[in-house]
């Protein structure tokens, strides 16, 4: 898809959810949150529809925003919090295909060291997928795949949810209630963590030395 029908998908979905959550609050205020909640139920499930709808249909980045929001009971009415969940488990794996490019990309002459890789994931999330592997020595290995692109893909939607949310923060009523920038801040620190394989591995790692001693946790890293 096109950068510029991407942007415009993206602004109009939540530049309508901005409007809903706008009236919401509105609401509130002048009658209570029963009245509201009853009130604005039908409108917030069909745009918590639209956009996993957008979402599932544009991938990448945006399937992980909205994992963050489907958390996010503070902010987001319970229509939300409901449609968007489904995305925690549900992500349509990538073909066995393009994730065996990106191995023999990546590891290049290591690539000789499998035996046999699983074609069927064991987990495909929204920003990598993961496959069952076994070593020439009979070892069973996990190889955690990020999906193609998918740097490039976080710089072009980053770039697009900054200028859209940065537009909406000009909402008072949604500005004196949820800070926008700082919830992006957030969502793209926790992503960027997450991109960093290297970096959960070195986690992984700490976690199995301060947890030794425990027996019923077992080993990552043998």
């Amino acid at each position: 898809m096109k950068i510029k029908n991407r942007f415009f998908k993206i602004t109009y979905i939540f530049f309508r959810i901005i409007l809903d959550i706008s009236k919401d609050y509105s609401l509130i205020r002048k009658k209570g949150y029963a009245y509201a909640e009853k009130k604005m139920k039908s409108r917030h499930t069909k745009r918590a529809k639209q956009l996993y709808k957008i979402t599932v249909e544009l991938g990448g980045v945006l399937i992980k925003l909205c994992q963050f929001f489907s958390s996010r009971r503070d902010i987001f009415p319970e229509p939300y919090i409901e449609i968007l969940s489904k995305l925690q488990d549900n992500v349509p794996p990538l073909s066995f295909k393009k994730i065996e490019e990106i191995i023999h990309g990546e590891l290049q002459h290591k690539r000789s060291e499998f035996l046999y890789i699983d074609k069927s994931p064991l987990a495909s999330a929204s920003l990598g997928q993961v496959h069952k592997a076994t070593l020439l020595d009979g070892s069973e290995v996990v190889i955690k795949v990020l999906k193609p692109n998918i740097d490039e893909d976080f710089d072009r939607d980053f770039a697009i949810l900054h200028f859209v949310f940065k537009l909406l923060s000009n909402f008072k009523k949604i500005n004196q209630r949820i800070d926008l920038m700082r919830l992006l801040h957030e969502f793209t620190t926790i992503t960027g963590d997450e991109l960093n394989l290297q970096r959960e591995i070195d986690v992984a790692k700490a976690f199995q030395e301060h947890f030794k001693n425990f027996s019923y946790i077992f080993p990552i890293f043998q």
